[in-house]
């Protein structure tokens, strides 16, 4: 697809483009791509101002923390929202936050990030006896990620799926510290 452009209309967006062959098309946004475009038209927009790091747009050190992972469909949206945070606000520290055992290990230093790696897993259906191994690391995971945010004081924690991703929202919730989820598929 190129040249791919969005309009509104009556409250709905739609995108505009032309597919492979010239052939053009319209048609509603995906859901996900709207969350995503609004979370940085709207909800980024009023995180500027908050002068926990800084005073106001300008002298803003802005602190993030991407959690989630596993996989590339987790991955690589925490990566483009980054890109973009960094994009918006070149002095803004990003940390990201993953899985032991997940792919972020290499994907996210191999872009330039900094990742801590907390001990998390999915239960273990086939071999039930295992999840006392899963829920040994989830303790340990919880333990970690409010040490993690406690040592990095982020001002917002954005969460785009996988299992590493759960102890740390949840413990930022808890440390009253803003929270999104991002969730690719929404559609």
């Amino acid at each position: 697809v190129s040249g791919v452009s969005a309009t509104r209309t009556s409250g709905k967006r739609l995108l505009h483009g032309r597919k492979a062959g010239g052939m053009a098309y319209s048609r509603p946004a995906a859901p996900a791509a709207i969350v995503l475009t609004n979370f940085f038209d709207e909800t980024l927009n009023l995180m500027c101002p908050v002068p926990r790091h800084g005073t106001g747009r300008k002298a803003m050190n802005m602190k993030v923390i991407m959690t989630g992972g596993g996989t590339g469909g987790h991955i690589y949206p925490a990566l483009a929202i980054a890109d973009e945070i960094k994009r918006r606000f070149p002095d803004a520290e990003i940390l990201f936050v993953g899985a032991q055992r997940g792919l972020e290990k290499k994907l996210v230093p191999d872009n330039g990030y900094p990742i801590r790696l907390i001990p998390v897993q999915g239960f273990n259906r086939k071999k039930p006896l295992k999840n006392i191994e899963v829920l040994r690391d989830l303790q340990k995971g919880n333990k970690l990620s409010r040490q993690i945010l406690a040592e990095f004081q982020p001002d917002v924690v954005i969460g785009t799926g996988g299992y590493a991703s759960a102890p740390l929202v949840k413990m930022a919730q808890k440390m009253k510290i803003p929270t999104y989820i991002h969730e690719q598929n929404a559609f």
